[in-house]
């Protein structure tokens, strides 16, 4: 077993711009087509920040763990902050190999993401595609943050755009990042259409980040594993590892089906809506509920199906004036509750069911809530978003 190195990651929270040379370099790099497959599984390693030790000491070696299988391709698009060029890695088996040397890159812009899934698709033929988004993580405030370019960053807007830009079906989109497993997260994948799975984290990622011999290591054995067996691979992965080295008390990985998040929209937005209006009456009813529910370190991450349950068996919401919101708030629930694949936790995070909301509070609120409002589509109003924005607002002005 890969022995991975203790200590918080995020501590993985956290404009190179490409040259007109350097990106006629990268996006006329030629595709070279290999024999399809059942799995392409493609990491982007954003390690040009402090996490670039994690990459090399850690992740490579575990990386080099994974049995050598002919129908799975594991190939990474590695930016280093100790070096001025980008490269292009096949994982075979125990041997790494450096396939293709790029200029820098700038791993905030969507640009070289979208880039990339396009390349994996066409270099990398196969059923099924799974992405691996590695790095720093803030939940709705964005991932991939590059120092060398001003830590750039790619938001939520950005990262749809950029795979809505690719048009490549991926099966599995991992985080190997903190707070990923967000509502913001994923309803900007659910807009997508194009991501059926999502795998992340409710809580902060240790720095080991994600153990991928355990996580990959069956689907590299029975390559034609399907995307729902693949995610709870790696859920379970995770949950032996960390599991098995002791110490790790406050981490938890979820699977969520995208798609079951895309078809609660509407009970979403119906939810939002009778919460909003609701502020005047129950505001004490949603700070208790908020007090009760579990919340990731130092982000003010709620879970999303904790919170929904406590609110649904408030006494208040029994009442007359309450019945309306408390049928939203079980129908919401119950669909979030469905679109839950996997989920591993310890005693510490058992409170973390999948997947979470961003509350804040009231600080929290003053500081972000312009960036928020302009950084999701979750935060904006029906139809396009839930109205979110204008609950924590309607909460924080009373």
């Amino acid at each position: 077993m890969t022995t991975h190195a203790r200590g918080p990651r995020c501590a993985r929270l956290c404009l190179t711009v490409l040259t007109v040379v350097a990106l006629l370099a990268v996006f006329a790099a030629p595709a070279f087509a290999e024999d399809g497959a059942e799995w392409t599984i493609g990491l982007y390693i954003a390690a040009d920040n402090n996490l670039e030790s994690a990459w090399d000491d850690i992740n490579v070696p575990a990386l080099l763990g994974i049995p050598e299988s002919e129908g799975v391709h594991i190939v990474a698009l590695v930016d280093r902050l100790s070096t001025e060029t980008t490269e292009l890695v096949e994982f075979e088996g125990d041997v790494a190999t450096v396939v293709d040397t790029y200029p820098e890159m700038n791993f905030g812009d969507p640009a070289n993401l979208q880039w990339f899934v396009g390349e994996l698709a066409a270099r990398y033929p196969s059923e099924h595609l799974a992405v691996d988004l590695w790095d720093h993580g803030g939940a709705w405030r964005g991932i991939c943050y590059d120092d060398s370019s001003d830590k750039d960053r790619i938001t939520m807007p950005e990262m749809r755009a950029a795979i809505a830009a690719a048009g490549v079906p991926i099966d599995i989109l991992a985080f190997d990042a903190c707070n990923m497993a967000d509502m913001a997260v994923a309803y900007e994948l659910a807009l997508s259409e194009l991501v059926d799975i999502m795998v992340a984290s409710e809580e902060m990622i240790p720095f080991a980040g994600f153990a991928y011999d355990l996580m990959l290591a069956p689907v590299a054995l029975e390559p034609d594993r399907t995307p729902e067996q693949v995610a709870t691979d790696m859920v379970d992965g995770w949950g032996a590892y960390y599991d098995g080295v002791g110490g790790y008390t406050m981490v938890c990985l979820s699977a969520i089906d995208v798609r079951e998040v895309r078809a609660a929209i509407p009970a979403l937005q119906t939810w939002v809506q009778r919460m909003t209006a609701g502020v005047p009456l129950f505001k004490h009813d949603y700070k208790m509920a908020l007090v009760k529910t579990w919340t990731a370190l130092n982000s003010w991450q709620y879970d999303f199906i904790s919170l929904c349950d406590r609110l649904a068996a408030d006494p208040d919401l029994k009442k007359a004036d309450g019945m309306k919101l408390k049928t939203a708030t079980v129908a919401v629930a119950d669909a979030l509750r469905g679109a839950v694949i996997a989920n591993h936790t310890t005693r510490w995070t058992a409170g973390a069911t999948g997947i979470a909301v961003w509350w804040a509070n009231a600080a929290d609120w003053v500081s972000y809530e312009e960036l928020f409002g302009a950084n999701t589509a979750f935060a904006a109003p029906a139809p396009t978003g839930t109205g979110w924005y204008d609950l924590l607002q309607a909460y924080y002005a009373n």
